[in-house]
């Protein structure tokens, strides 16, 4: 749905982070399920409190969540039933932004084996909320190890390797994730914006593009897929109103809520919605707090709203987040000489 705007040339936010979580709590729920079929009913109170946990996962009520895990593991009578519980506490906590936690309960959950793979991809997703990239990356060699043929190990890492700087290595993970998984949205737009970080706009007008494509069939079709994916393809196309109904209908529907966030962020700024912007990155930050790029597009807010004192607190912390190349860093140096070289003109 063309808008007639000039395509948006600026970074995507939050894609090469947050963008891969593919079938994880089907996989979660499933094995709940199974342990629940195995006790035949006769742990019906961890039955109740695991599915209330679950309910209100999907509702994104995920202190709730949390709380009825911690009650439901009190009950845990077995094995099965105590890794189902730590798997969904973990996703909970990650959602929470409380990765101490969450890294705790997916190591017990690997050492446990059940289910093997959920526990590492739930603690290289709360290694990588935490900043701890390398260790992120790690867990992501084990779930390739594991699951060859499986894209998510792959795409796992190339956000690892995106955080470190590395986009070289990081693009040749999503190649190989983009071979396994060729019509998956979530995987063109993380490769996008990967292009665009790397400095290399017109393969990432080529990703942004064909995702887009991707979304607007899965809606002709009426055939059901992600909101978050298909708002940040139509952000990177520059059709900001229809990115901005994509993020809308996500958050509405408590689907990756925090990615919507900064999707509906990046829109008020397109939109000079400076404050509304800033509350949505405020939101986002509590969750994310060692994202660079969410301080650099708050610290962007700061300054159109005259707030220099609060831009380069913000543009200093987003350096010292992103890796010391790429394009963000760069672009955020020169808001930082921009902010500090107006601070000397209007004096102390």
């Amino acid at each position: 749905m063309p808008t007639g705007k000039a395509p948006n040339t600026e970074p995507v936010c939050c894609l090469a982070a947050r963008v891969v979580r593919f079938s994880l709590m089907g996989v979660l729920l499933s094995f709940c399920s199974s342990a629940q079929g195995q006790d035949n009913g006769a742990n019906s109170s961890w039955d109740a409190r695991l599915e209330e946990a679950s309910a209100f996962l999907y509702q994104g009520e995920f202190e709730q969540a949390r709380d009825r895990c911690t009650l439901a593991m009190s009950l845990a009578s077995n094995e099965e039933e105590r890794a189902g519980t730590l798997g969904i506490r973990a996703w909970a906590c990650i959602e929470l932004g409380e990765y101490g936690q969450a890294i705790s309960d997916a190591t017990t959950l690997i050492k446990l084996k059940l289910p093997t793979m959920a526990g590492y991809v739930l603690r290289a997703r709360a290694y990588h909320g935490n900043g701890e990239y390398e260790r992120s990356a790690e867990d992501c060699v084990w779930m390739i190890q594991l699951d060859p043929p499986e894209r998510e190990g792959y795409a796992c890492r190339a956000r690892a390797r995106t955080a470190m700087g590395d986009f070289v290595g990081a693009i040749a993970d999503l190649h190989r994730a983009i071979e396994l998984g060729p019509d998956n949205v979530d995987l063109l737009v993380q490769r996008a914006s990967v292009y665009w970080l790397k400095g290399d706009d017109t393969l990432a007008r080529i990703d942004f593009t064909a995702a887009a494509k991707r979304c607007d069939r899965l809606r002709d079709a009426g055939e059901a897929f992600e909101h978050v994916p298909c708002g940040y393809a139509y952000l990177g196309t520059g059709d900001d109103p229809l990115a901005f109904r994509s993020f809308d209908l996500a958050a509405s529907s408590h689907r990756r809520i925090n990615e919507a966030r900064c999707g509906r962020a990046r829109v008020y700024l397109q939109m000079e919605q400076y404050w509304r912007a800033k509350e949505e990155l405020d939101a986002a930050i509590r969750v994310f707090p060692h994202d660079g790029e969410l301080y650099y597009w708050r610290a962007k807010a700061y300054w159109k709203m005259g707030n220099k004192d609060e831009c380069e607190i913000d543009v200093q912390r987003a350096l010292r987040e992103l890796p010391q190349k790429g394009r963000l860093p760069n672009e955020a140096k020169l808001l930082l000489e921009r902010v500090r070289g107006a601070k000397r003109l209007s004096g102390p």
